[in-house]
């Protein structure tokens, strides 16, 4: 196979040295924040206003901790009034990170911590908070293109299964200068050599698709191959939208191909 299972893996590793603050808007929004001495009626109503979880308590430019729905519910479950200050059921000061540190670091913190407050690494100013829904966000916009290569190489695996190839045809398309591979099964052949497999018309005929243009799904699959190459190098630009676009279209086309195929059996 050309794609294996550790690619969401090396999704994040690969792009540990991208930034806090290139990466991930929460980073760069300012969080709400509230006095201690305002009252826990008043903290409420922001974050129902604006859809929070938390708010910073703040006095001057020090944090001085958070309140949150979880802390407000336990003092008030404990018989506190909700017109008492905040600091009443206000939690310690989030962990807190520069806006220069690598994501991967960001991610670590937020595992253990569950979120973390972001400071500007030049005058210390707080910058935002980054919480765990923020990291899952992230995490699925860098594993997202290795998640849809993984899905057309499943789909692509089923098709060229169907078309019956002798291991001899399968040798024919390896890859000459990679003489310490030995290609025994479809998943020892890589991309590439599926492209070049499926470009041959002999070939194509065995795979029965008579609804299916060869030069058109042997072009989409020389995008995919592109795309492939340089997700695959972990380039530090993200992904191109038309690029990511044209996964989810192969990607599609693929399990529809498949599915019609097998249903006509």
């Amino acid at each position: 196979m050309f794609i294996n299972i550790n690619l969401a893996h090396h999704a994040v590793h690969g792009n540990y040295f991208k930034k806090i603050n290139n990466e991930l808007e929460a980073a760069n929004t300012k969080p709400s924040s509230i006095s201690p001495s305002d009252t826990i009626v008043a903290a409420t109503t922001i974050m129902d206003q604006r859809g929070l979880s938390r708010l910073l308590v703040v006095s001057g430019r020090t944090v001085k901790g958070t309140v949150s729905w979880h802390s407000i519910g336990s003092w008030l479950l404990r018989g506190g009034s909700r017109d008492a200050d905040v600091r009443h059921c206000m939690k310690p000061p989030p962990r807190e990170l520069r806006d220069d540190a690598p994501l991967l670091e960001a991610i670590n913190e937020v595992e253990r911590h569950q979120y973390v407050l972001i400071r500007n690494g030049n005058d210390n100013t707080i910058r935002g908070i980054i919480t765990f829904s923020d990291i899952v966000r992230e995490l699925l916009r860098l594993s997202e293109p290795f998640l849809l290569l993984m899905q057309i190489e499943n789909h692509l695996r089923g098709l060229v299964l169907d078309g019956n190839f002798t291991v001899e045809d399968l040798r024919k398309v390896k890859d000459c200068r990679d003489s310490n591979r030995y290609v025994r099964h479809v998943d020892d052949l890589t991309l590439g050599e599926y492209l070049d497999l499926l470009s041959q018309e002999g070939s194509w005929q065995k795979l029965a698709l008579p609804a299916v243009d060869r030069k058109a799904f042997t072009v989409q699959l020389g995008h995919i191959r592109r795309i492939r190459n340089a997700v695959m190098h972990f380039k530090l630009d993200p992904i191109r939208s038309e690029d990511l676009e044209i996964l989810h279209e192969c990607a599609k086309h693929l399990q529809i191909t498949k599915f019609r195929k097998d249903v006509a059996r």
